[in-house]
């Protein structure tokens, strides 16, 4: 039953306790409608400051939820952030961890007022000085969400070598979903029964979270602390039931069909706590390959070998690559693996 049904029955409860009383007061008509009067407005007035500190003492309740973009673009990540709380919810800190690619920027209405904000030190206190100054989180700042509302902002990195990596990132997809599709096939033809577990839209929802250049952490506010919900429970389930069925028969699978197809991998221009660097990124089911640079700047200041991934000129093959060979399966019909 919600406040408003509480104060109004109150009032009434006071309205006839008012006009009971007035009997014992005087038969006068004035008088009986000034104490009546007097009543409701003493009513009136509780109920107010009932609600005033009902409201004052029940905190905003923020959740923060993060996704990305429906063609898998790992550039860009969509947040969603709603007050379900009865008050208002003022400097909410949306937190990133892990990395900020370089050239990152807030997108979102101009009256939400979103700010991105580089932390000065390293994401992860376990975090060793040398290895945590290769990361760096990152928050986005809003200013106030009214109670009852939503409001969506993206993070997106806009530098082009950055750009230049998720359309890598999105052809490795492809290679992978084809690659899932031909396993899918092969559990079809000699395990039926895991074929039935090998879910293709789980696994594509998997890999395009997975790729996503940004790392969601928690969200902080005056009502408390809490993390940002980006990997569903279901979907953690069928991630882990998919890995396993691949491992368990990865061997045979590639034994049958080859090896998977070989990629450049992409590479992510990101700053860091202590500079700029990049990221070198591994997916699965393909075969990547990073080329490799010594830190020239870091050996000539500290004289320590640091090698960092270096970003190509271009996504095309190098020449040493080998061509994926066309295999025939043992039980099915002649293709090219991809």
């Amino acid at each position: 039953m919600s406040e408003w049904i509480l104060g109004f029955l109150t009032a009434i409860l006071w309205l006839f306790l008012g006009i009971a009383l007035s009997r014992f007061w005087s038969k006068g008509q004035v008088r009986r409608a000034v104490i009546v009067v007097i009543v409701i407005l003493v009513t009136g007035g509780i109920f107010a400051w009932q609600y005033h500190l009902i409201e004052k003492a029940t905190p905003p309740d923020v959740v923060v939820t993060c996704w990305p973009p429906k063609n898998g673009n790992p550039t860009c990540l969509e947040c969603e952030v709603t007050n379900s709380g009865r008050t208002e919810s003022k400097d909410v800190y949306v937190g990133f961890t892990f990395m900020l690619p370089l050239d990152t920027k807030v997108f979102c209405d101009s009256e939400v007022g979103a700010r991105l904000f580089k932390i000065d030190n390293p994401p992860d206190p376990n975090l060793l000085v040398y290895d945590a100054g290769k990361y760096c989180a990152f928050n986005v700042w809003i200013p106030r969400v009214a109670p009852g509302d939503t409001i969506e902002f993206n993070v997106c990195t806009t530098h082009p070598d950055n750009q230049r990596a998720g359309e890598q990132t999105l052809r490795i997809l492809n290679a992978q979903l084809q690659r899932a599709e031909i396993f899918g096939e092969f559990l079809s033809d000699q395990h039926p029964d895991e074929a039935e577990r090998w879910d293709l839209g789980a696994f594509r929802t998997i890999r395009v979270m997975a790729h996503n250049y940004f790392n969601v952490g928690n969200v902080s506010h005056e009502g408390g602390r809490a993390p940002v919900v980006y990997w569903p429970e279901s979907l953690m389930e069928a991630r882990d039931s998919l890995n396993s069925i691949y491992q368990e028969h990865k061997a045979e699978f590639i034994e049958t069909y080859g090896p998977s197809q070989e990629f450049i991998a992409p590479v992510i221009r990101i700053e860091t706590w202590d500079g700029n660097s990049t990221y070198g990124t591994f997916p699965p089911f393909v075969k990547p390959y990073l080329i490799w640079a010594i830190d020239l700047n870091k050996l000539r200041d500290t004289g320590e070998v640091v090698l960092r991934a270096e970003v190509p000129e271009s996504y095309e093959s190098y020449e040493w690559m080998t061509p994926i060979p066309t295999v025939t399966p043992k039980s099915t019909p002649t293709q090219t693996p991809t």
